[in-house]
């Protein structure tokens, strides 16, 4: 009786595969549902392999988000650079340049000692302002845990959604890196104020197209739903870490 051998298809090309890589466009044969085994392994080689594919990841995007991380998560992995390399490497970068950027301006610091009542405001958003980049990546876990209970729908896993929140965080970042370059090439004098909540609109309108356009299978109400729900999840517990946070670096 001759035995029929299993042809295997590449799941980022779609071209037959023999041997451990597609010959057709290199990815490795061995490609496993996202989970925590597979993160660890690709936070290990995104640290210490920088590939070529993160102009390719940042305009993918912009301009087709929910469909580059859904291809990312199905399979097509070997255009797309690391979600966490990503987001790591962008905010590195953020955090940099923004430490270049100037003081503080005589304004923010004018407002938070002219209004006690102000203090508190001001001194969350001088903080959010320093740390915002890290601090994305950080509430990950947070993030990541709003956007697994509002797209249950989707049956993706927590570890799917740490994936897709890590490339979500990595291109707000990658926004506020382009409007540091634009102040500091013009001259700007930096407000941490200010920037915070530029970084608060930016964040919340950015992750919010994206959600949107990962779920573009679902009908527009239910799209709009879902995200909304996620805003509500997402507010609630990064209130309560920020401030955790936040208040015990003030004992310190």
């Amino acid at each position: 009786m001759r035995h029929v051998k299993e042809t295997i298809v590449c799941k980022n090309c779609g071209f037959p595969a023999g041997g451990n890589y597609c010959g057709n466009c290199g990815q490795s044969r061995s490609v496993h549902k996202i989970n925590f085994k597979s993160i660890l392994h690709e936070i290990q080689h995104g640290l210490f392999h920088v590939d070529k594919g993160i102009l390719f990841t940042i305009n993918e995007l912009f301009f087709r988000p929910g469909n580059a991380i859904r291809d990312y998560l199905e399979g097509k992995r070997i255009a797309y650079f690391k979600p966490f390399a990503f987001a790591f490497i962008i905010a590195t970068v953020y955090a940099l340049l923004n430490g270049f950027w100037g003081n503080n301006s005589p304004v923010s610091v004018k407002i938070s000692y002219e209004s006690e009542s102000l203090l508190w405001i001001v001194s969350l958003l001088h903080w959010m302002e320093k740390y915002y980049a890290y601090g994305n990546i950080l509430m990950l876990p947070l993030v990541s845990f709003g956007s697994y209970w509002a797209f249950a729908i989707t049956k993706r896993n927590f570890a799917e959604h740490l994936v897709l929140n890590a490339y979500v965080s990595g291109q707000v970042t990658f926004v506020y890196l382009l409007i540091v370059i634009l102040c500091f090439m013009f001259g700007f004098e930096r407000d941490p104020v200010l920037l915070s909540l530029v970084n608060i609109s930016i964040d919340f309108v950015l992750r919010g197209w994206m959600y949107f356009s990962f779920l573009n299978n679902l009908k527009y109400y239910l799209r709009v739903l879902l995200v909304s729900y996620a805003y509500i999840l997402m507010g609630g517990v990064l209130v309560i870490g920020v401030s955790i946070i936040f208040f015990l670096e003030s004992w310190v």
